[in-house]
């Protein structure tokens, strides 16, 4: 019997994963050029892009982003979420929603930053650069 609800378990379980793996992956990505060329309506994700800037629309995020390659050419982002941990100016974001290219707006349904490597190359000797926890100290060599 055991067996049996595991093996359940296990098949609702996958399932559940290639359910949302084919739903996640049927949305379409577009560049932020696409987008804006196409005038492209229907759900997509863009995440070539990096936050300009920020404000705040009352209860309603609201940014801008652009490539950096052509920082002229804005995209300004609404959503009802609340922002991302390291959600800032110059961060990699990525959103999932529509384009309304009549406002030239994109109501983001999803906003997702891309975290900074914590193990970036040492600008003095290419080493990665790795540091301690506040206030600790390496232990001391005992003597043999």
């Amino acid at each position: 019997m055991k067996l049996v609800v595991a093996g359940v378990a296990f098949f609702v379980a996958l399932g559940a994963f290639l359910w949302m793996g084919i739903v996640e992956g049927s949305v379409p990505r577009k560049t932020l050029k696409e987008l804006k060329a196409e005038a492209f309506t229907g759900e997509c994700l863009v995440d070539d892009a990096k936050i300009q800037s920020i404000e705040r629309g009352g209860q309603e995020l609201v940014f801008s982003i652009a490539t950096e390659s052509d920082p002229s050419a804005r995209l300004v982002i609404r959503s009802q979420r609340n922002p991302p941990d390291n959600f800032k100016v110059g961060n990699s974001v990525s959103v999932r929603g529509h384009f309304d290219p009549k406002a030239g707006v994109f109501f983001a349904d999803d906003v997702r930053t891309s975290c900074p490597s914590k193990y970036e190359a040492s600008k003095d000797k290419g080493a990665p650069a790795l540091s301690s926890p506040a206030g600790l100290k390496p232990a001391p060599e005992k003597a043999p």
